[in-house]
């Protein structure tokens, strides 16, 4: 019989100050999920990739008011992980995130 998995979570706004230079935004591992919203008050949208590489040519384009959510199978495995970068099309517009984190595998001595 497989763990069961205990599950928190976080929340943040972070800022994307450049236009030219990408932000990470979060880390995911197996099992985690993330919810990412451009937000309302942004002035155009925000290109979100896998590297610090992420462009307007190289990235999922998300619209202010958008969300986009992303989960990562529990078989991905907890030691790889997959990075969040966004860049705004306007310096120092805002992206949310909340994201479900895996704590620690319950077994038969946790309460």
């Amino acid at each position: 019989m497989a763990a069961d998995i205990v599950k928190s979570w976080q929340a943040d706004i972070v800022d994307t100050p450049s236009t030219t230079v990408p932000t990470k935004i979060a880390i995911l591992r197996g099992g985690e999920s993330i919810t990412l919203k451009s937000l309302a008050g942004a002035a155009d949208a925000h290109f979100l990739g896998p590297d610090n590489r992420v462009s307007s040519a190289r990235g999922f384009k998300l619209f202010g008011r958008e969300s986009a959510t992303l989960e990562i199978p529990e078989s991905f495995g907890k030691n790889n992980v997959v990075e969040i970068w966004a860049i705004p099309t306007v310096a120092g517009d805002d992206v949310s995130f909340f994201k479900l984190i895996n704590v620690e595998p319950l077994t038969a001595a946790s309460p």
